[in-house]
């Protein structure tokens, strides 16, 4: 029987993803520089959120190629109640707050869907094909903008504890 530390990691499973790049983004003052950083969670569980670093230098075009995990339920998952939120922001030292571009949610049932790792890949995932997501911008904000996303690992592949060996 499989220990509780096991059942418990077999239920949620770690979803790894590389968020790659953004494009086409703006915001209301055009004249100022986007330093901009995308925040990643699960049905907008920010106590399980990952950020990726500030790109100072991408300005509209930020480029990350930044690799987060985060713990999903593989039940709600399979049955599509799961979705992935990438937010977009440009870090901003006028304020408190930094300046929301913008944002695309995602079904994580739908990402796997689309994007499965093939079997003869063998974990290899430069076999994996990049994907494309709009983002909801805000007001004033580029209606072109897109982020990339590669996923890595399908945390769905060994889920199942083979049964025992019988003699």
């Amino acid at each position: 029987m499989a220990s509780s530390h096991l059942q418990r990691a077999i239920e949620n499973p770690t979803l790894e993803l590389k968020v790659v790049s953004a494009s086409g983004l703006s915001h209301v003052d055009a004249t100022d520089e986007m330093d901009v950083y995308a925040v990643v969670s699960i049905n907008d569980d920010k106590k399980q959120a990952a950020k990726t670093p500030i790109d100072y230098d991408g300005g509209p075009n930020p480029t990350w190629n930044h690799t987060i995990k985060l713990t999903v339920n593989e039940e709600a998952a399979r049955e599509g109640r799961l979705t992935l939120k990438v937010e977009l922001f440009s870090y901003w030292l006028k304020g408190k707050d930094d300046l929301y571009l913008g944002d695309v949610d995602i079904s994580v049932h739908e990402l796997f869907d689309s994007n499965p790792l093939p079997p003869s890949a063998n974990g290899n995932v430069n076999k994996m094909k990049s994907l494309t997501f709009p983002i909801k911008v805000t007001e004033g904000g580029g209606t072109n903008a897109k982020i990339i996303l590669h996923r890595l690992v399908n945390p769905f592949i060994h889920t199942r504890i083979k049964p025992p060996r019988l003699n």
